[in-house]
């Protein structure tokens, strides 16, 4: 078994390949919001790295490598959090891609529609990631131990992720002790592009 570093993401240290592993997380909902575009998922991914705040920003990371390559990361905040990270994330998107801004910023909006609102009380993981050749390590259960540590540590009482209902994933997560609140959907979606059905996944902390 390889050795696996798990470490806080750094400002000046972001590596694309985590993009694409993310991308392979939930790849209808990324197609959908994204506009089909794997290339600007990244773009966007690099330029807000960097930023104190946003959905991609090096705060809200832990990054996993194996022999200098990542492998994994998590993406974990504060649930009272949500809004300032979807606005600046919203706010950074017509200055990177200027001319795919009306499409994209559509796409993001329905994330409203389908992910439910998160207690200000609870901690919430944004994106769990673990590249395939790194897979049956325990590695998931490292990075959820850890996102449950930060949430503990900041006096919250529950942690909540949501799944696509017909990812394996929801099989890790029931065995790590989380159970679906509730099963959501995107009523309006562009033609020809569909997004399954997710789950909000909750776990209350002792």
């Amino acid at each position: 078994m390889k050795t696996t570093q798990i470490s806080d993401g750094k400002r000046d240290d972001c590596n694309p390949l985590l993009a694409d592993l993310l991308w392979e997380t939930d790849p209808e909902l990324f197609h959908f919001i994204y506009d089909g575009d794997k290339s600007l998922m990244k773009m966007l991914f690099v330029a807000e790295w960097p930023l104190p705040v946003g959905f991609f920003s090096h705060r809200n990371m832990m990054v996993a490598t194996q022999s200098g390559q990542p492998v994994g990361h998590l993406n974990c905040f504060a649930g009272k959090r949500m809004s300032e990270i979807s606005e600046t994330h919203v706010q950074w998107v017509p200055g990177v891609a200027p001319e795919k801004a009306p499409r994209l910023l559509r796409g993001l909006e329905a994330l409203g529609w389908l992910f439910p609102v998160i207690p200000d009380d609870a901690f919430y993981v944004l994106n769990i990631v673990v590249s395939e050749n790194a897979r049956g390590e325990g590695l998931g259960a490292r990075l959820m131990s850890l996102a449950e540590d930060k949430a503990l540590s900041e006096g919250l009482k529950s942690v909540h992720l949501d799944s696509a209902a017909n990812a394996k994933a929801i099989t890790f997560y029931r065995h790590l002790g989380y159970e679906p609140l509730v099963e959501t959907r995107l009523c309006q979606l562009r033609e020809s592009e569909h997004v399954p059905s997710h789950y909000r996944m909750v776990k209350m902390l002792s």
